[in-house]
C-alpha cells in the first residue's frame, strides 16, 4: 500500500468532498504506486480519502473503516 499526503484548498469541506468526487479522482496521475521494475500486472489502483484536516490540524474527515 501506497500512502500519499496532498494539500488542497477549498472553502468548505464539501466543496473539498465534491472536488475529490469529480475531477480530482479522474485526473489523478497513479503512477507513484505502480512499480514498473517488476513482472507482476497491475489490475488498477483505488484511490481513498481517509483522513482530511483543516490548516491548523483539526480533523474534518475521517473514514471509520479504513485502520
Amino acid at each position: 500500500m501506497n500512502t500519499e499526503i496532498q494539500y488542497i484548498e477549498a472553502e468548505s469541506l464539501e466543496i473539498l468532498l465534491e472536488e475529490l468526487n469529480d475531477d480530482y479522482i479522474e485526473s489523478y496521475d497513479d503512477i507513484s504506486v505502480i512499480n514498473i521494475d517488476i513482472d507482476n500486472y497491475l489490475i488498477g489502483t483505488n484511490i481513498d480519502y481517509v483522513l482530511i484536516e483543516d490548516e491548523n490540524e483539526n480533523v474534518m474527515y475521517k473514514d471509520e473503516e479504513i485502520k
